[in-house]
């Protein structure tokens, strides 16, 4: 799951409307428990301007979270290609974007501005001019203009993605006339920001789009004189970890961090409070994110009334009595993304059709439907779209069943490995009462010439417990069948780094696993084009 709109989910009026409970079946709120206050009472050598206040925080003004940062911060930097929670792209805790895109209903909501206009050729914001930095100046069009383009013509810019698809950005003034009766009409001078779509490039209106729900705004009369002082963006990201409270024009701003914990507090004076949100501010006062060493720690924090919002994997929801969840049957939320197994063509045997054919029949996916992911998601099927959903308009079944292979089929995966001039060796076989020989204990794969083929490991991270499961089962069941597969779990931060490097033979990862507006294609494309990799 992913909170996009957290802040919404805040305003609901009290501290976790629909997801985890932290009250007792008497109706009387829990505490902390004695584990996670003698947590938060260590000091850690604390940094940040909350400092030595990080001992405690008052629980009716707190919301605990966790699920979007697994290992000890190191840098709330926003210019860093992969900073820590909440400085990410995808949070809109302390940097806001355009616009936001709302999962649940599909459609594009206000934030620091409101769609005006979309077509083929260019896309429209109009700026909302109460829109204010935490320091009291406004925000403008001037801090688009230069977000936008220093990503756009900078490499090590932290949102360069947005490169080759949008050719320029302008800027002019709209005025809105509001009437209402008996008063005079009100004429209000706004900024109009526009963002043409580069037609000799990339040519994708819809990516665009994607972008302004997703790229955070930041201060030019902040981070320019900042980045110039250090003479490079890469520069900047590497000397400043920002650990203090920044210029932002979210609802909350950082407030203190260990190595343990990270502590946002609320802005009371956020702009969006009156202009969003009719003057109601969010609830908690502060929102604390405790780190956990996987996810059975933290399965047992919200267990205990710790937690009240997690993200990460919890098996067997159901049986958590303490623990609610979106929706009250199966498959408990909306799924919106897709695991997959991303192999490196590059390396035999995977550079090999059959190969790779026989590895998708061999895969057990009901065993890791109901076993793995406790059977959070219908059946599982080929290809990059969901067939359920907004998406399940562009599902053609009939075409999954003539040239998927997401389904487990040992006889196929044998054939396709005999097609490629593969044998299985394995250590010992049985033949039941049948007749029918079962093979057991793999020892390698043979080619065509009688070489052994090397054995390909599965590059994912140890701790995530519903990533292990998976992996695990999908890796007996293919070494079932006579491919030579094993695991390969590596801590998060060597996990994310192997990826790019294309040090790996095969990577569990969920590619675009943020939603949006124009999905699926831009699962398509993120997986498929060849724009997006460096050629071999």
């Amino acid at each position: 799951m992913t909170i996009k709109n957290l802040v919404k989910l805040l305003l609901a009026g009290s501290m976790l409307l629909g997801m985890a409970s932290c009250k007792k079946d008497d109706g009387v709120a829990t505490v902390l428990s004695d584990a996670l206050t003698k947590c938060l009472e260590k000091q850690d050598n604390a940094t940040g301007a909350g400092g030595a206040k990080l001992a405690t925080f008052p629980r009716e003004k707190t919301l605990y979270l966790v699920g979007f940062q697994a290992s000890e911060p190191y840098s709330f930097n926003p210019m860093n290609g992969y900073p820590d929670w909440p400085t990410r792209p995808e949070f809109n805790l302390m940097y806001e974007q355009l616009l936001t895109y709302n999962s649940l209903t599909g459609q594009i909501e206000p934030l620091l501005g409101r769609l005006c206009e979309k077509n083929n050729d260019f896309i429209s914001v109009i700026l909302n001019p109460k829109a204010r930095w935490s320091d009291g100046k406004p925000l403008t069009a001037a801090d688009v203009k230069y977000t936008y383009e220093l990503n756009m013509k900078d490499v090590e810019a932290p949102c360069s993605f947005v490169s080759g698809y949008i050719e320029r950005i302008a800027v002019d003034t709209v005025k809105t006339v509001t009437a209402v009766a008996g008063k005079p009409a009100d004429t209000t001078k706004e900024e109009r920001i526009s963002f043409f779509v580069d037609k000799k490039n990339r040519n994708n209106p819809y990516k665009v789009l994607d972008d302004i729900c997703t790229v955070p705004i930041y201060p030019k009369h902040v981070m320019g004189p900042l980045i110039a002082a250090a003479g490079s963006v890469g520069n900047f990201a590497a000397s400043d970890i920002m650990g203090r409270p920044q210029v932002v024009s979210g609802p909350y701003n950082l407030y203190a961090y260990s190595n343990e914990k990270i502590v946002v507090k609320r802005r009371d004076d956020y702009w969006g409070n009156e202009a969003l949100h009719g003057g109601q501010m969010p609830v908690p006062e502060f929102i604390v994110h405790p780190i956990y060493k996987g996810n059975d720690h933290s399965s047992a924090a919200i267990k205990a009334g710790d937690l009240d919002i997690s993200s990460n994997y919890i098996p067997r929801v159901w049986l958590k009595k303490t623990v609610r969840t979106w929706y009250d049957s199966f498959p408990y939320f909306k799924p919106g993304s897709i695991p997959m197994f991303i192999l490196n063509t590059t390396k035999a045997p995977l550079n090999d059709k059959h190969y790779r054919r026989a590895m998708a029949f061999s895969v057990d996916y009901e065993k890791i439907r109901t076993l793995a992911v406790s059977g959070y998601t219908t059946q599982l099927k080929s290809g990059l779209i969901l067939p359920f959903s907004a998406e399940s308009t562009y599902y053609v079944a009939a075409d999954v069943e003539k040239y998927g292979a997401s389904r487990y089929d040992v006889a196929a995966a044998q054939a396709e490995l005999k097609m490629g001039g593969y044998r299985s060796i394995f250590k010992d076989s049985v033949r039941d009462k049948d007749g029918k020989m079962t093979y057991k204990d793999l020892i390698c794969v043979l080619n065509a010439k009688g070489d052994t083929m090397p054995t390909v490991f599965v590059k994912s991270p140890a701790e995530w417990s519903d990533f292990e499961s998976v992996v695990r089962i999908a890796v007996k069941s293919m070494r079932d069948a006579g491919v030579d597969v094993r695991e390969g779990f590596v801590d998060e931060a060597r996990y994310w780094a192997v990826q790019y490097s294309g040090q790996f033979d095969i990577f569990f990862d969920t590619p675009l696993s943020m939603l949006s507006p124009s999905m699926p294609w831009a699962r398509l494309e993120k997986v498929i084009s060849s724009a997006n990799w460096a050629p071999v």
